[in-house]
């Protein structure tokens, strides 16, 4: 087959890596495919060069006659239209429910407007599939991301590190005659004296992601309570926040510029990983999270797929968060069985898989199946 992928922009994110994986799954299974955008990368290895636009118009005309043409963002959505049946069969892969990116209500009017254009469409996570579903009546085709399990895995010696602190804490807790499986007092952690716990978050700016209205805000509360018993690790490309307090925010540690591995060596380290977006749609933090025996605690917009090993609160709830972290900070038990929960849920998110289904998807779409 024949397929041309149209995008604006490529940064690092996770939706441009989902596309990147496919493009790459596809490329190696024989087919030939083109990847136009406004902006080249030099972040991922991309086996098909990135045919460069200047603009929205040059990337229509540079677009050659394909088996399918799949758009990938909003933006790109009515190009592909304009430009279906002359130049191919189009398709919509769905990212996520874009409105939630837009602050003006004319920006997310029009990005809800594109699932309304005569597109096939492919939503990344059953999550999305009902939204498409109740707010479009909208049909979809499901393809779920996976995560590079031979990256995102169980380093041991991070790991190692992580189980001998988590030792030791239990040994303190005895000391004191309590049990980490029972009813701790959070505020008797700070008097064992051993390695902090640590807690890790993606740190964005984006709005929904929930980093300022809710990560934060709950992170504060269990410093407010555990003090030096725990502390914060932010990746991303975010500064060290304002505005709070500098005993807290000499507990909060940026991580900038990591590669996958390193990446992946910060999540073993950890004891867990918080986010609290808005929604999600199958976010692939929570999965490389998962592959790297860390347990999780997010909102459950999107997430719902990924099973029983997560610990859910609602979005915007920072207290029901921070309580529920110290729920899972106290509990080695509970960490225990959210770790082998998560390790056994993420072997069947495999970029195989989804290259599998989109293969099948595009086939079928053009009438190749």
């Amino acid at each position: 087959m024949k397929l041309s992928f149209l995008n604006f922009g490529s940064d690092r994110c996770g939706g441009n890596r989902v596309l990147y994986e496919v493009v790459n799954g596809l490329t190696e299974k024989g087919h030939d495919v083109t990847y136009l955008a406004l902006a080249d990368q030099n972040w991922f290895p991309l086996k098909t060069s990135i045919t460069v636009c200047q603009t929205p118009q040059e990337l229509a005309e540079k677009t050659p006659e394909s088996d399918a043409l799949v758009a990938t963002w909003c933006a790109t959505a009515p190009i592909v239209d304009q430009m279906k049946g002359y130049k191919g069969t189009p398709a919509y892969y769905c990212q996520h429910h874009e409105p939630i990116f837009f602050f003006s209500p004319q920006e997310q009017e029009f990005a809800a407007s594109t699932y309304r254009l005569n597109l096939d469409l492919i939503a990344n996570s059953p999550w999305l599939q009902r939204q498409l579903k109740d707010k479009y009546n909208r049909e979809s085709s499901l393809i779920v991301p996976g995560v590079d399990q031979k990256t995102f895995k169980v380093y041991q010696e991070e790991a190692a590190a992580r189980r001998d602190a988590d030792a030791e804490r239990e040994k303190a807790f005895k000391k004191y005659n309590k049990q980490l499986g029972a009813a701790v007092k959070p505020q008797d952690l700070p008097k064992l004296k051993c390695d902090p716990f640590k807690v890790l978050a993606f740190a964005s700016q984006t709005p929904f992601k929930g980093l300022y209205d809710t990560v934060l805000p709950s992170m504060y509360y269990v410093h407010r309570l555990l003090g030096d018993a725990v502390e914060f690790h932010l990746y991303g490309s975010l500064q060290k926040p304002i505005g709070y307090p500098d005993k807290f925010l000499s507990k909060i540690v940026v991580h900038t510029g990591l590669t996958d591995t390193q990446l992946a060596q910060l999540y073993c380290s950890c004891d867990l990983y918080v986010s609290g977006s808005w929604a999600e749609s199958s976010p692939l933090p929570h999965l490389e999270a998962m592959a790297c025996g860390c347990p999780v605690v997010c909102t459950e917009p999107g997430t719902e797929h990924y099973g029983e090993s997560l610990a859910r609160v609602e979005p915007r709830t920072p207290r029901v968060m921070g309580e529920l972290i110290l729920q899972v900070l106290g509990n080695r038990e509970l960490r225990k069985k959210m770790r082998l929960l998560g390790l056994e849920t993420v072997k069947q998110f495999t970029w195989q898989n989804t290259v599998a289904k989109a293969e099948a998807y595009f086939k079928n779409l053009v009438g190749e199946a």
